[in-house]
This record gives structure tokens, C-alpha cells and sequence, in this order.
């Protein structure tokens, strides 16, 4: 379906890109980045979630999270003291057990809701996960991914990390998952996620693998959300093909940018999301009596699901052990964000292309399903502002923005990357908007 919409009319850069004022914290003593504890580390943007009381969280997340209170009247932009390392502590990390959280467990998108079965605030934090092939370069320690049969690797290429200082990602040893875990808001954090991990809560269109153990696919989904209506919306990514012809054999299985969303009032319970599919969400996103601890689900369908915008598609060739064989394009992450005091939202995206982390590009909607034409944001470097999201004008919220002045903001590793912004949209200058695939 399309609908008339709006398009973008200008995009000013106020500020070329900088970094946060906040840096990476100091690495604790004795630590090692592949043990549960791993270093706090900016490789996603920060995203900052207000209590309802006290002082605002800071989520730091790479392969595990961490966060930290910010202090009162200090700014991530302006104060390099801003966050208060007395409170600094670990909120997820990985396990090497259960095979939705082997290798990589970070908090992407923290929202506080109100349970009310429990009758208290939670933060319900959608979760990237990763079960695949890392080596730690410094120690020798290798892992395999426990979702293909166990085979001998042999090979350093088949290895996620630094070989011969070249970082090698084989996407054929790669397994992503959207999961889900929430911890009370009042708790301190050092268990509460990792105490109350629900487990996955979007499953791929395709499933993991074949019925003779083949991977199908390697999803690699960096979810995103924002709470409308009384709904959760996760936007998440179904991207890399083992074999990209087979996702064309049934409707509703294609690759690129998509969203399911959940009730408020069900959040606690995984199996409510549905997947927005041919104009309703309908498709549970869940294979049928989906449980957590039996791997068979692996072998099976998650829900059929439309690409959201006819360019948010994801042209990728084969993945396998070959290597990455025509390697073309591919969306890595798209946020959304509400435009203040009006009816109409804003996303930010980025595409990597042929192996180079591209620009970032803005689109917007009036009901997050249809979204206009993209606009491209100039003189970005895509490299400082990888994983985009979106922050208010003093970065205290990341869902809600001022059209007049915004921030987009992007993971390094050492810090945030951020790059000042207005847009001005104009009712008369109508277009189509296409609608889901």
C-alpha cells in the first residue's frame, strides 16, 4: 500500500562530527575481552534512558553491556565527568551455554515500561546476539560457533578477530539473534538482565538451518525500537543468504529492513510479537510452541515479513565457506525517533558498500510502516558513525527529537561519535510513499 506522505526538504549539518565528551572508561586491571566481564567499550552509540526517579542511565554496549548514572546537571556532550564511574558495573555478558547467548549478549535499545501483572517499572532491553567463530589474537583462544555441526576449522579466516592485523569477519561462522531481557528499574544492575533473560523474541522469516543442518541463513540483525500506541516496534535486519535464491521461493521471506512489534501490556511473555507482513501484523514472529532451551526450532520458519521500503532491501550474493563472493550491499541498522510536538517520525540509516561503511540517510512517516524516499546526509563520515541512532539537542533521550536541532550519533570504540542536525519538513512539497513489499 502507499499513502501520500511528506518529503524531507532540507538537512543542515550544524556541526561537523565529533566525539562525546565522555570516553571510553579505563580498562579494569587483569581483564580479558573474551570472559564475561568484558571492557566497557563505545562500539555502539550510547543510549541514555531516564528513571523514573534519580539520575538517567547510560548504556555502553559492545559484545557485552555496561552501564553507568550520569550525573545530575552534567552533559555527555560537554562534560567529560559526566558519568559517575562509582556506579560503573557490567549488566549482560556472555555465557558460552545457551546457543542464543554464546558469544556476544548487548544491550542495542533499552525502553522503560510498566508491567502491570507486577505492578513496576522495567527496563525491557532488545538485545543483539551472536553465536559464532572468535578468536582473541592476544591470548590464542579460539570458540566455535555452536550452531553448525561440530567440525574442525582450520583455517584463521574462519575466525572472527585480527589476522596478520586485518580484521576478518566470516559470515559463514556467524549466527545473530534478537533476544530480549528486563530488570527491574530500581534493581542494581550486576544480575538483573542476566537473571530475567527471556530469550529470543523475533525469529528470522527462514529459520537457521536446512533440514540436513545447512545454514540458511546469518542474520545479523541490530534491532532498534520505539514504543507507539501502547506498542513495542522492533526494527531489526534479515540480511546474508547462505544461498539468496531461496529466499525467494515463498512470499514473505525476502532480505532487508523489518518490523514487529508487541503490546506493552504482553512484553514479559516472548511469544506476543508479531511480524508486520502483506499491510498487518499478523505472523507470529515465534516458530509455533517456540521454547527457548530446544535447539530443534533452529531447523525451523519464523513468521513470513515484508521489507518495509522497496530500497531497504539487502543485495547481498552467496555467504559460505568459499568466502564472501560478490559482496554488494547491505543495511547494517535503522533507527527511529519521534519528531516532537508533531505527527510525524524520522529514521536514520546506514548501508555498508562493497566491504565500505557508507553514509547515513534520513527518511520520514506519519505511521512507521510507510517511510518517504531517503535523504542523504552530506559530509558524513560513515566510519564515525557507524550503528546510528538518534539523541535529543543535550543527548538525555534517543526516542524523541526536536525537528529544529538533533543529534545523529554513532559507535567507534573508544567513544561516541556524534553529528549536529535540523531538518525542515514540508507538508506542500507531497510524494508518494511507498509502502511494505
Amino acid at each position: 500500500m502507499a499513502q501520500e506522505g511528506v518529503a524531507i526538504k532540507a538537512c543542515s549539518i550544524l556541526s561537523e562530527a565529533q566525539s562525546l565528551a565522555v570516553a571510553q572508561p579505563d580498562r579494569p586491571s587483569g581483564y580479558d575481552w573474551l570472559r564475561p566481564e568484558a571492557v566497557p567499550m563505545f562500539e555502539m552509540p550510547a543510549m541514555v534512558l531516564a528513571k523514573p526517579e534519580g539520575r538517567s542511565l547510560c548504556f555502553i554496549s559492545s559484545g557485552t553491556t555496561w552501564t553507568a548514572e550520569i550525573k545530575e546537571g552534567k552533559s555527555l556532550i560537554s562534560d567529560n565527568d559526566a558519568l559517575d564511574l562509582d556506579t560503573l558495573q557490567p549488566a549482560t555478558w556472555f555465557e558460552f551455554s545457551d546457543y542464543w547467548n554464546y558469544a556476544y549478549n548487548g544491550i542495542y535499545s533499552p525502553q522503560s515500561v510498566w508491567d502491570p501483572a507486577s505492578e513496576q517499572e522495567w527496563i525491557y532491553a532488545i538485545m543483539h546476539v551472536e553465536n559464532k567463530n572468535r578468536h582473541n589474537a592476544e591470548t590464542g583462544e579460539r570458540f566455535e560457533n555452536t550452531i553448525l555441526a561440530r567440525r574442525q576449522y582450520r583455517f584463521p579466516e574462519e575466525y572472527e578477530g585480527l589476522v596478520n592485523g586485518r580484521y576478518i569477519f566470516p559470515f559463514w561462522t556467524y549466527f545473530g539473534f534478537v533476544t530480549a531481557s528486563v530488570s527491574p528499574v530500581e534493581q542494581r544492575f550486576r544480575t538483573g538482565f542476566m537473571q530475567n533473560q527471556l530469550g529470543p523474541v523475533i525469529w528470522p522469516s527462514m529459520g537457521y538451518l536446512d533440514p540436513s543442518g545447512r545454514a540458511l541463513q546469518h542474520a545479523h540483525p541490530h534491532p532498534t525500537t520505539i514504543v507507539h500506541d501502547g506498542y513495542l516496534y522492533v526494527y531489526y535486519i534479515e540480511d546474508a543468504y547462505t544461498d539468496p535464491a531461496m529466499c525467494m521461493l515463498e512470499p514473505g521471506r525476502e532480505r532487508g529492513v523489518k518490523v514487529a512489534r508487541c503490546p506493552l501490556s504482553k512484553l514479559m511473555k516472548p511469544g506476543f510479537f508479531r511480524t508486520y507482513y502483506m499491510g498487518k501484523f499478523s505472523e507470529p514472529s515465534l516458530p509455533t510452541r517456540f521454547s527457548k532451551e530446544n535447539r530443534r526450532f533452529l531447523f525451523e520458519k519464523g513468521g513470513r515479513s515484508s521489507v518495509i521500503h522497496p530500497d531497504l532491501s539487502c543485495d547481498h550474493v552467496r555467504h559460505d565457506e568459499t568466502g564472501e563472493s560478490g559482496f554488494s550491499s547491505r543495511i547494517v541498522r535503522f533507527s527511529v525517533a519521534r519528531l516532537r510536538g508533531t505527527r510525524y517520525f524520522l529514521s536514520v540509516e546506514q548501508r555498508w558498500e562493497e566491504g565500505n561503511v557508507g553514509g547515513i540517510a534520513l527518511r520520514v512517516s506519519t505511521d512507521l510502516l510507510n517511510w518517504s524516499t531517503k535523504t542523504r546526509v552530506p559530509g558524513v563520515d560513515g566510519w564515525k558513525l557507524r550503528y546510528p541512532v538518534f539523541a535529543n539537542s543535550d543527548y538525555t533521550r534517543n526516542y524523541e527529537i526536536d525537528a529544529h536541532e538533533f543529534y545523529v550519533a554513532g559507535g567507534g570504540f573508544s567513544t561516541t561519535s556524534i553529528v549536529k542536525l535540523a531538518v525542515e519538513i514540508s507538508e506542500s512539497q507531497k510524494q508518494r510513499i511507498p509502502g511494505p513489499t
